[in-house]
């Protein structure tokens, strides 16, 4: 596995945790589907990203 798919499927596991049982699979769902949408904002923003992980 990569990183990028190791990250999205901790934030899948994460939202999973963080929502209604019955929305969870919905939710993982969308975060696989837009993979490609969180890991190029992430890469565009890692100025803000390392900002918030320093702080």
């Amino acid at each position: 596995m990569n990183a990028e798919d190791e990250l999205i499927s901790k934030l899948k596991t994460e939202i999973g945790k963080t929502v209604p049982a019955m929305f969870a699979g919905m939710a993982e769902d969308m975060m696989e589907k837009n993979k490609s949408v969180i890991i190029n904002w992430l890469k565009e923003n890692k100025d803000l990203v390392k900002q918030v992980i320093e702080d």
